[in-house]
């Protein structure tokens, strides 16, 4: 299983493909953060809060051409909160 971090592409198939797996340098983490928290009231998703006690594993290899191990550190650096 792989993607970057949640709701990175907002739609858009070329960003997803793009910046979300490849170099997400420019992906406002904190804007993504609010957009869980609106669609988690909205009851669209579960709270993000549920998974706080819970292991979650991320895994990223180096050689991994399809998503970047920075997408993968962006995600543990900005999902759980």
């Amino acid at each position: 299983i792989a993607g970057g971090l949640y709701y990175c592409a907002e739609g858009n198939v070329n960003q997803a493909t793009g910046e979300c797996m490849k170099g997400p340098q420019t992906v406002n983490a904190t804007r993504t953060v609010g957009i869980m928290d609106r669609l988690a009231k909205e009851g669209v998703i579960d709270p993000v809060n549920n998974l706080k006690n819970d292991r979650v594993f991320l895994f990223s290899g180096k050689a991994d051409n399809l998503v970047a191990t920075s997408s993968v550190k962006k995600e543990i650096l900005f999902s759980f909160f």
